[in-house]
């Protein structure tokens, strides 16, 4: 099973991974599951899935979330570090 995410923001957390903030537009997302921009052959595994809860939110409202990528190829995870993902929707998958 599939999802989509549309990405919002990122940042890196030292000795963490990359964190995208963004909407999730269909499906679920879990640790483990995988992700990809497009065509662009290099994957991330998705390491933490929070979601961000506004105190102010009214029902049917978007439930924004988190999530935390790690890989384990560090090449690989320096070119996600400084992509610009901001309006990019992030193909996630088993």
């Amino acid at each position: 099973m599939g999802a989509k995410f549309k990405a919002d923001s990122t940042f890196t957390i030292s000795g963490r991974g990359l964190v995208v903030d963004g909407e999730l537009i269909e499906g679920t997302v879990k640790v483990g599951m995988k992700t990809r921009i497009g065509s662009w052959p290099t994957e991330l595994t998705i390491s933490g899935v929070q979601p961000v809860w506004r105190m102010d939110r009214k029902p049917g409202e978007v439930v924004l979330y988190t999530l935390l990528f790690s890989s384990q190829d560090e090449q690989e995870y320096v070119r996600w570090r400084a992509l610009d993902l901001k309006g990019q929707v992030l193909e996630i998958h088993d």
